[in-house]
């Protein structure tokens, strides 16, 4: 969905289906709003496909699909912040650098001079299936034999009385969630091709990758992109293609560079990105950084905060993307605390909190949390914007709420012949949805012209005029939605 901000044509902007230009007249007011955020995290994890946006629901989950938290693995880190914090349910892309492998074992058959007859890999990419075993048996029935495949942290898979290597490879690759079986094709003749009984014995071979020594190679494999020959998509290229996540970060600080391309990630998703900064990043330095930064879709965090419970440090970024995610649109961030963080790599003063405040950067320190408990916590909440007017970060938030709700709303109508019924049915749920907006204080009022029927061509033509007036403290803004037609 293109969103016009300060555009005069659709012209000058990806052509769509609905249109909203914001206005933003300098009349002062408050906003109430509530908005349904879902955390990402691009980054190191002990397992899961780097061509995929794994989908995890509370920590068992998470350790199914991505593995265990371990220091070595950053995004793991982060993750571990989010869920011990509270959030429950994570959109993730995991990286592998060059040379990673599938960890894999061979086995013989059970022919004198035994041939290679089952091969078994681990699905992921890495490490961890050099952990993974596979043990052999021999069945419960006469001539069949049982295989049983472990991961650490997980139930044995066990495929019990199999009649021939095919039986097995066509029962791993159906059922198994974590590995895949190939056919070697023994020349061994039945019964004593199938595979030799053996105690549980190790994978052999899975590798995570070269980890890029240089900032640019590391931005590239952050930033991902497309293979044309495989189809697949990597990195940031990959969480893009997640229509849940509206809240972006990643699990280090990477480089300004791939700093800017969450930036027009957020921008172009209607989204948010939190910015992390180099470990021992100075205020002043922050200060400074800020001032090559101007958008209203993301935060700069300086620091790197040290866990209680593990040891190990996360960027503030991460941090401030929690606080987002578990807060109301109507609550700013200032103040939210973390019992598990102990220290920071910087430590910040509160002339060094005036300072960041003053830039527009995200920052934490040890302050006295609602239950009289001296806690880490967040002290500033401002977005990115060199506009003074847009740079409350609820205001931004309540209205891509709006646009990504309404486009939402009018979906099921797209394909529907355009019938008086129709129409009738497209005004209700308008106005009940910014009538319920306006009645929980989302909103503070909204105007809405519809277009003739006659001159109507399609549900999006439908809406003449929509303009919808939110409380702020700074200013109130005006958002116009225009039908496509319109807009052109």
């Amino acid at each position: 969905m293109p969103v016009l901000r300060g555009g005069q044509t659709a012209d000058d902007f990806e052509t769509l289906d609905i249109y909203f230009e914001e206005q933003v007249p300098e009349v002062p007011e408050k906003p109430l709003g509530v908005s349904q955020k879902v955390m990402g995290i691009i980054g190191y994890f002990q397992k899961g496909s780097p061509y995929e946006v794994h989908t995890v629901v509370g920590e068992k989950e998470f350790k199914q699909k991505m593995g265990d938290f371990i220091e070595k693995y950053t995004g793991s880190r982060a993750a571990y912040a989010a869920l011990k914090r509270g959030v429950q349910k994570l959109i993730l892309v995991n990286l592998r650098g060059n040379g990673a492998a599938k960890a894999s074992i061979t086995l013989k058959d059970r022919a004198a001079e035994a041939q290679d007859t089952l091969i078994i890999r681990k699905k992921d990419l890495g490490e961890i299936g050099n952990d993974c075993t596979v043990k052999v048996t021999d069945g419960d029935i006469s001539g069949t034999f049982t295989i049983t495949l472990t991961v650490p942290n997980m139930k044995p898979e066990i495929y019990s009385n199999l009649s021939s290597v095919q039986e097995a490879v066509d029962a791993i690759n159906k059922l198994s969630p974590e590995f895949e079986a190939e056919n070697a094709n023994s020349k061994t003749e039945a019964p004593n091709n199938i595979p030799a009984v053996i105690e549980a014995t190790k994978l052999a071979g899975g590798s995570d990758g070269t980890i890029p020594t240089t900032t640019s190679a590391l931005t590239s494999l952050y930033k991902g992109g497309f293979d044309s020959n495989t189809g697949n998509k990597t990195g940031l290229e990959l969480m893009k293609t997640s229509m849940e996540v509206t809240d972006i970060t990643s699990d280090i600080f990477v480089s300004d560079a791939f700093n800017e391309e969450l930036i027009k990630t957020a921008e172009k998703k209607n989204a948010f990105a939190y910015l992390p900064t180099a470990l021992n990043t100075s205020p002043s330095a922050a200060a400074v950084k800020r001032e090559t930064y101007d958008t209203e879709f993301a935060h700069l965090s300086i620091g790197h905060a040290k866990s209680k419970s593990k040891g190990w440090y996360v960027p503030v970024a991460v941090c401030d993307c929690i606080a987002h995610i578990l807060t109301p649109v109507q609550d700013g961030t200032a103040g939210f605390t973390f019992a598990d963080i102990e220290s920071l790599d910087v430590p910040i003063s509160d002339e060094d909190v005036e300072l960041l405040t003053k830039s527009n950067v995200v920052c934490m320190s040890q302050i006295v949390d609602a239950d009289g408990q001296l806690r880490y916590g967040l002290r500033s909440d401002y977005t990115l914007s060199k506009d003074k007017r847009l740079r409350q970060t609820y205001r931004r938030r309540v209205t891509s709420l709006i646009e990504k709700d309404y486009y939402i709303i009018l979906a099921p109508y797209r394909s529907k012949h355009i019938s008086p019924s129709v129409l009738e049915d497209v005004e209700a749920v308008t106005r009940k949805y910014f009538d319920d907006a306006k009645t929980a204080e989302i909103i503070q009022d909204y105007q809405v012209f519809f277009t003739p029927p006659e001159k109507i061509g399609n549900v999006d033509e439908f809406i003449e005029d929509l303009t919808v007036d939110l409380y702020n403290i700074a200013d109130k803004i005006r958002v116009r939605l225009l039908s496509a037609a319109d807009a052109m």
